[in-house]
């Protein structure tokens, strides 16, 4: 008995470390791309046309974060072009 209890403790402990680790990822990935859609919607005011972020293949959470926070830097840097040049 005192094995399946400490079994059933050390599960949801478990659960919960990942559980909150997969959360962590998802909102940061979701961040990046809130991110990426704001700045691309602002280019397209500007006459800008912004290709969105495509995947070929599957990716992890970070990896999918990483591609958004790349397109954000190219999208600010277009931005910055712009914006400056006026």
């Amino acid at each position: 008995m005192k094995k399946l209890v400490k079994l059933s403790l050390v599960t949801a402990i478990f659960a919960a470390a990942t559980g909150s680790a997969f959360a962590s990822s998802y909102d940061d990935m979701r961040e990046a791309k809130a991110k990426v859609d704001a700045l691309s919607a602002q280019l397209g005011t500007m006459g800008v046309t912004v290709e969105p972020v495509s995947f070929d293949r599957p990716m992890t959470f970070s990896q999918k974060e990483d591609a958004y926070n790349n397109k954000y830097a190219e999208l600010q840097a277009t931005f910055n072009k712009i914006h400056f040049a006026k």
